[in-house]
């Protein structure tokens, strides 16, 4: 099936949609973008997300091109045009097409992409018995360079670290800052459990506020587990009596191998495995309440 896509106001072939290559997307990079899931054609965590990706675009310097409700309309279309129930959806807005050069003055109109197309999945086995991880020799760019609170479509790094993981036959890298500390996976955040105490990367360690991390907290929470966020060091991975990863892609991932070295008993543990089934009856419940909304 040939996918529709919406481009800058039309909805179009994926293979007849042209942006033109002197777009600062394409030359530099220069964009902001979010990823999102539909569950039932319940788009999950629609305002979140677009409250991060208009604070992304602001700290860049770049208008949303068009209105959250357009784009939510938009987003809605598309999944009927390319009759998806479930879907991995995509906004791209890049600087828009100007003269080669770094004069972003000069690129009045953003790109507007959304991508509507069936989910990225991973195999059962992967949640049954856990994923390998590796921590990458790529580190993350510090605030100063560039606050880890954009989402930019640079993502040169993440993409070298991804391909660092593979060559040693992990799942997912691991990402440290520059003071050695754990920020997050190529395209996840991660977490640790120690004593029953749920860690995580603190947003100073230079991490992405993942929609997914954060609901994953509030769900942690209404249980009365209690969640920490600070710097963690690349040994406590390896003494954690249990490790997961959450995204919008890959939802809660039980880790159980960090650099071919077995976590506790090399299962996943029980506050995964409770989080991961936790996350999927609200995922559940929240396309449950649009359907009764719109009756």
């Amino acid at each position: 099936m040939d996918l529709i896509v919406y481009l800058n106001g039309n909805f179009v072939k994926a293979h007849e949609a042209k942006i033109s290559v002197y777009d600062h997307g394409y030359l530099y990079g220069d964009g902001a973008f979010e990823t999102l899931r539909a569950y039932d054609r319940h788009i999950f965590k629609f305002e979140e997300h677009m409250k991060r990706l208009y604070s992304s675009l602001q700290q860049i310097y770049i208008d949303l091109p068009a209105a959250p409700n357009a784009i939510f309309k938009a987003m809605k279309i598309l999944l009927q045009y390319n009759q998806l129930s479930d879907a991995y959806i995509r906004i791209t807005i890049s600087r828009g097409e100007g003269p080669i050069g770094y004069d972003i003055s000069l690129c009045p109109n953003p790109t507007l992409l959304i991508i509507a197309e069936p989910p990225h999945t991973y195999p059962p086995n992967w949640y049954l018995h856990g994923v390998s991880v590796v921590i990458v020799s790529q580190r993350k760019l510090p605030d100063t360079c560039l606050q880890s609170s954009v989402k930019s479509c640079n993502t040169l790094i993440n993409c070298l670290a991804r391909k660092e993981a593979q060559g040693k036959n992990a799942q997912e890298g691991i990402m440290l800052n520059i003071e050695g500390y754990v920020a997050e996976g190529t395209v996840s955040n991660i977490f640790i459990v120690k004593d029953k105490k749920i860690l995580t990367p603190a947003l100073s360690s230079g991490i992405l506020n993942g929609i997914t991390r954060q609901t994953v907290i509030e769900l942690a929470e209404e249980r009365n587990m209690e969640v920490v966020e600070r710097h963690i060091s690349p040994e406590e991975i390896f003494k954690a009596d249990e490790c997961f990863l959450t995204s919008t892609s890959m939802e809660v991932m039980p880790v159980t191998y960090c650099d071919g070295t077995q976590i506790a008993d090399g299962r996943p543990g029980k506050i995964s495995r409770v989080l991961m089934k936790d996350f999927k009856k609200y995922v559940e419940n929240e396309a449950a309440n649009e359907r009764i909304r719109e009756s």
